[in-house]
């Protein structure tokens, strides 16, 4: 940023006042730069997320996380606000207000949904102030130059009246400064507040908001079926779909049922991405797995399993004739328990093996379904999964819903399936609204998962 940084450090002495330099310009010079970001404002509006998506979303794609700290109330209607065209009394009022004024095809209702996803993932955290004061008024935004806010001190600190809003980034005449060396002090004052009782947990309450008052954004609806799909549906409804006799000496390990299973698999991972592979227990599904591996022909696998099942994956491995070199197995806890930065190690295989998936991904809230997903994100490769549990479906079918959509390849899914329709959704209001549709359901099941008993 050599032209802004003479401009800012120089002719400017520091200062930010939208007139010289706007705060989306400090924002798209100093992003790059750092690998998180903690932001404590009274508003936060998606109007200024809108202002400075690019370098947000490539500090997320890196690992970074963001951490939000806002207001939960007000008593009067800013000029601000006015042009805003809101009304509020809280935090949630003002954002339902905004989503509401949203349009299908505003880039704004793209912006939000991302950001839902980001909350989801748990790369971004948001809590709302409740404390005894009158007001929460702070405007500060921190950005730490180390991974993981491992150095409290080192990062640059921009402070002033911007809230986060189009107007405070961009339009208001404003009073901002950037400041690193009092970055470790307003560092430790976030995470005081933080780490306080006088904070609440706001991101789960976001996600119902989003969910509920943001449109769909116009790009993802779909008004009329491409010729393809239409051919889609007429092959699937009165062409017999005929299984793949798969060869191999690794085949004659198999029983006639595991090598049925193996068939299964093997379509369902080349038309959809995934597979759900759900026999009932002593069935085999470790060594039907470990033949599926080897029909898929992939080069390096990554099995994730309870480490008490090491062993056992081990020996139905090296039965199957799985060479070595062409899988690494974790165990399930480890997994869960890293954070973002350590999942790039896993960028380079091309297949996902999850046993006992349904400890972990019924829930599209766990650490583990989050690390998942960013490594199917992140990854160069076209990433495949295959999934085993005996019990795919334990209290709701939103269990099934989430175990079958993590590695699912959405654009396989024909415009005229049942449940297109809700892979438009987010994953928390697509869960609630197959809940009830016994079509789509069943449609998704019947393509996703096999399941078979003694």
């Amino acid at each position: 940023m050599p032209g802004l940084a003479h401009r800012l450090f120089h002719e400017h002495g520091r200062v930010i006042d939208n007139r010289h330099i706007s705060m989306v310009e400090v924002f798209t010079a100093l992003l790059p730069e750092a690998k998180e970001m903690d932001m404590a404002v009274g508003y936060f509006l998606f109007s200024g997320l809108e202002q400075v998506y690019q370098p947000l979303q490539e500090l997320i794609d890196a690992g970074g996380t963001v951490r939000i700290l806002m207001g939960s109330r007000t008593t009067h209607v800013t000029a601000e606000m006015l042009r805003e065209g809101h009304e509020l009394r809280t935090a949630e009022d003002f954002i339902i207000e905004e989503l509401r004024a949203m349009r299908a095809e505003d880039s704004r209702t793209a912006v939000a949904w991302r950001f839902s996803e980001w909350i989801s993932q748990g790369q971004v955290k948001v809590r709302v102030y409740v404390g005894d004061a009158n007001y929460f008024h702070a405007k500060s935004y921190l950005l730490y130059r180390s991974q993981g806010r491992q150095n409290p001190y080192d990062g640059f600190a921009i402070v002033g009246s911007s809230n986060f809003s189009k107007s405070g980034l961009l339009g208001n005449t404003e009073l901002n400064t950037v400041s690193q060396d009092n970055f470790g002090a307003l560092s430790r004052w976030f995470m005081e507040v933080w780490e306080s009782d006088e904070v609440k947990d706001f991101s789960e309450d976001l996600l119902h908001i989003i969910d509920e008052f943001a449109p769909t954004p116009s790009d993802l609806i779909v008004y009329y079926p491409h010729p393809k799909d239409t051919y889609a549906v007429f092959a699937r409804h009165f062409v017999a779909r005929e299984l793949e006799k798969i060869e191999g000496s690794f085949m004659k390990t198999l029983y006639r049922h595991q090598a049925i299973g193996v068939s299964e698999m093997k379509l369902r991972l080349e038309l959809f991405g995934t597979g759900c592979l759900c026999d009932g227990v002593g069935l085999g599904k470790t060594r039907t797995a470990a033949a599926t591996l080897m029909a898929m022909d992939s080069e390096s696998a990554l099995i994730v399993a309870p480490a008490k099942l090491h062993d056992q994956w081990i020996n139905e491995l090296d039965i199957v004739g799985v060479p070595r070199t062409r899988y690494q197995l974790i165990g399930k806890e480890w997994l869960s328990r890293q954070q973002l930065t350590n999942l790039r190690q896993f960028l380079h295989h091309d297949l996902i093996v999850v046993d006992e998936a349904h400890q972990g991904l019924k829930n599209n809230r766990t650490s583990l379904y989050r690390n998942l997903t960013f490594i199917k994100a992140h990854s160069p490769k076209n990433v495949r999964g295959l999934l085993l549990t005996a019990t795919p479906w334990n209290n709701s079918r939103s269990d099934v819903f989430n175990i079958g959509r993590i590695f699912l390849n959405c654009g396989a899914v024909t415009n005229q399936s049942p449940y297109h329709k809700y892979l438009l959704f987010s994953a928390r209001r697509a869960s609630k609204a197959i809940e009830t549709d016994d079509r789509a359901f069943a449609a998704f099941w019947r393509d996703l998962f096999l399941q078979r008993t003694r």
